[in-house]
């Protein structure tokens, strides 16, 4: 099986899970078994420079959603939060730029490597978090693109999680150069 990603959004590319999405029935389901993976992934920047600039925006931001919930999650490990901590900062330092200009060379290639990374890492098992969980649910029933719906719940996602993440919110903003 050859996976060849055409946003820099999702990571499926090198993860085990799929979401079908039903449209009639207004609902979600995330699959996951052992083997539907793709045994290749081609990932090629030029194929994310045909996406629409709000695509791109929505679809970045759900990589960049990858990285943070799966970075927060309690059941991370040094392989993944390492991975994460760098694909959070590509994707803080290229989104804004990527999405006005997907012919800008290195934040393409920069979106594309960090949504690879988060899939990675969310395959090691880091997994995703609330604002993914409710996300799924909450665009299938608005009709609404996931990363646009994830955008809507983060700010109150991750002050949900404060409590319990105090440290690694503060590596996340240090990654980001905050």
């Amino acid at each position: 099986q050859i996976s060849v990603p055409t946003t820099s959004g999702t990571g499926a590319e090198v993860t085990s899970w799929a979401a079908i999405s039903n449209t009639e029935e207004r609902a979600k389901v995330l699959v996951g078994a052992p083997n539907i993976q793709s045994t290749v992934a081609v990932i090629d920047p030029l194929f994310s420079r045909l996406q629409s600039q709000t695509t791109a925006a929505w679809t970045g931001f759900d990589a960049m959603a990858h990285g943070f919930e799966a970075f927060v999650t309690k059941v991370g490990s040094p392989y993944s939060n390492g991975i994460l901590l760098r694909a959070i900062e590509l994707k803080y330092k290229n989104l804004r730029n990527f999405t006005y200009n997907r012919m800008d060379k290195e934040a393409c290639e920069n979106m594309c490597c960090a949504t690879t990374m988060g899939g990675i890492a969310i395959a090691f098992g880091a997994g995703a978090g609330i604002v993914h969980g409710l996300g799924h649910q909450i665009s299938a029933i608005a009709d609404c693109h996931h990363g646009h719906i994830n955008g809507v719940l983060t700010l109150a996602g991750e002050r949900y999680n404060q409590p319990a993440a105090v440290e690694k919110l503060a590596a996340m903003t240090q990654a980001m150069g905050i």
